[in-house]
């Protein structure tokens, strides 16, 4: 299901305000010659349980998974606060 697809039921399940472009975001790539994943992110995202939440909603392997920052997901217009709600794959 691609993100605008999903994004109506998220939000009117979270009660949320906004776009989809307006919260912290990001997107996992994976490099197949170097057998990496990549999670971009928004610095928001960059503690470590939000961290900690992307490795588990994607169940994702740390050791072969790193973070990185891109422009493209840096321009949030709502702040996040607390703790992640996903704490795992669903």
């Amino acid at each position: 299901m691609a993100h605008y697809d999903f994004w109506p039921r998220l939000r009117k399940t979270l009660k949320l305000v906004g776009e989809y472009e307006d919260w912290p975001r990001g997107r996992v790539v994976y490099n197949v010659k170097e057998q990496i994943f990549t999670a971009y992110i928004d610095r928001q995202l960059a503690g470590d349980q939000f961290r900690a939440a992307i490795l588990a909603a994607f169940g994702l392997p740390p050791e072969h998974t790193r973070f990185a920052f891109d422009a493209h997901y840096s321009c949030a217009k709502f702040k996040v606060s607390g703790q992640p709600i996903f704490s795992g794959a669903s």
